[in-house]
């Protein structure tokens, strides 16, 4: 892959014209965020698009990490609410009369 270099000083106005834009019409100020000062400090295509790709890894990862413990978080709590039915069950089945629809108390 070759790499293209950026003049410095195209690459800052645009890079700021950019961050401005997005703040006039967002109110976000993106220039406060780490990814900001480090994409300033690309100095070529290749090296913005490397970046970019390392930081989808990362969210790929990150989102891996969450898919796990959302899984194990929802069979957890399915097992606890079976549990929980059953016993439910159970206690009502011994204690009620549903063919009268009487409980005790």
């Amino acid at each position: 892959m070759s790499s293209t270099t950026i003049p410095s000083s195209n690459f800052n106005v645009i890079f700021d014209a950019a961050l401005a834009n997005y703040r006039e019409h967002t109110g976000v100020d993106l220039s406060q965020y780490p990814l900001a000062e480090k994409l300033q400090n690309c100095q070529s295509a290749d090296a913005i698009l490397e970046l970019l790709q390392e930081k989808v890894q990362e969210f790929k990862e990150f989102r891996n990490v969450v898919s796990i413990f959302f899984s194990a978080y929802v069979s957890s709590f399915l097992f606890f609410d079976y549990i929980l039915i059953r016993v439910i069950s159970t206690i009502s089945d011994r204690y009620c009369s549903w063919d009268k629809l009487r409980c005790p108390g």
